[in-house]
């Protein structure tokens, strides 16, 4: 289902006879278990910023106008009010979404079987993982000096920001989607993330441990890189910020690097296996406006032939290991 409507009421007129999911603007967290639903079956279509009346009649409540979808093939309306659609395809029955404990997963790619006995090592990433760094979270708090941090970084480029307060801000700059604060926004500048480095020299290990995105990238990346040469501070930057990209923090809120002298190495360990695409968007969006932009795993594959890419399907997680030059890697 890839159509293009002209207006909301095409929608409606054309998908009469399809199934439809509408969901206020404050149902958007029953988005996965509509997906789920709706791939399981014959596919349709989820309508995010109206609803149902008991007398069947459509009635359009819109959403509120910083809540994005990031979907290649979601369609904006915004008149009378904001509406987002996005088709459900039916999946095959290898791929189809599966229920295990309340939570949505999907099969990995690739995996054709079924096993009673290895039925959970099956299941693989959230099944709306696309938009999962979208969702709101509640009753959490940010870490203000990593704010204030980035707050300096955006306003050298963007001095439009400046004048912005608190909240406007936050909005502004992919943080809170309205008045939510968002998960990628948590795992930016909150404290539920644990990214650990290790440097093993000789018989001395010496260890970094960060409790967010913007202090791992701010405080432990310059520090690990300090002693490499340009090109190869490059390749293990793009590394890095590639595993926080596209790490599954549904299945587990640790990433690991370590560095080894003998031989000079880096190893980086994330969860979740490689997608064609970026697993967490808002996360790449903040990144871009605060001016850190990637050149993708296959640029370094290009330009450095010890890059090794590891992918472990039945645990999930990604080794990526980088050569480094045989000298001191980290002054502290």
């Amino acid at each position: 289902m890839s159509e293009k409507f002209s207006s909301f009421a095409d929608f409606l007129q054309q998908t009469a006879n399809q199934d439809r999911q509408f969901l206020r603007g404050d149902e958007l967290n029953k988005i996965p278990e509509s997906v789920n639903a709706l791939a399981n079956s014959l596919g349709g279509w989820i309508v995010a910023g109206a609803e149902i009346d008991s007398q069947e009649n459509i009635i359009i409540s819109g959403l509120d106008e910083n809540i994005k979808i990031f979907r290649p093939d979601s369609q904006i309306f915004d008149s009378p009010a904001k509406i987002i659609i996005f088709p459900v395809n039916s999946l095959s029955w290898h791929d189809k979404p599966q229920n295990l404990n309340k939570k949505i997963f999907r099969r990995v790619e690739g995996i054709n079987l079924i096993s009673s006995k290895f039925y959970s090592s099956l299941m693989a990433a959230d099944s709306l993982e696309f938009s999962r760094d979208d969702f709101p979270v509640y009753n959490f708090s940010l870490d203000d000096e990593s704010i204030k941090n980035f707050r300096r970084i955006i306003i050298k480029s963007h001095d439009e920001y400046k004048s912005l307060n608190h909240q406007n801000f936050l909005r502004k700059t992919f943080i809170y989607s309205g008045k939510y604060l968002t998960f990628a926004g948590a795992l930016m500048f909150g404290d539920c993330l644990s990214i650990r480095a290790e440097l093993h020299n000789k018989s001395q290990i010496i260890s970094l441990e960060s409790k967010n995105i913007w202090r791992a990238y701010s405080e432990i990346l310059p520090r690990l890189t300090l002693k490499l040469s340009d090109r190869c501070a490059d390749s293990f930057r793009e590394i890095f910020i590639n595993s926080l990209l596209h790490s599954d923090y549904n299945i587990d809120t640790h990433i690991n690097i370590t560095i080894n002298s003998r031989p000079a190495r880096v190893i980086i360990d994330n969860p979740g296996t490689i997608r064609g695409t970026t697993r967490n968007l808002r996360l790449k969006k903040i990144f871009s406006l605060a001016g850190i932009r990637t050149k993708g795993l296959e640029s370094i594959k290009l330009y450095e032939p010890s890059f090794k890419l590891n992918q472990d399907m039945l645990n999930f997680r990604v080794n990526a290991t980088l050569s480094l030059e045989g000298r001191k890697i980290i002054l502290l």
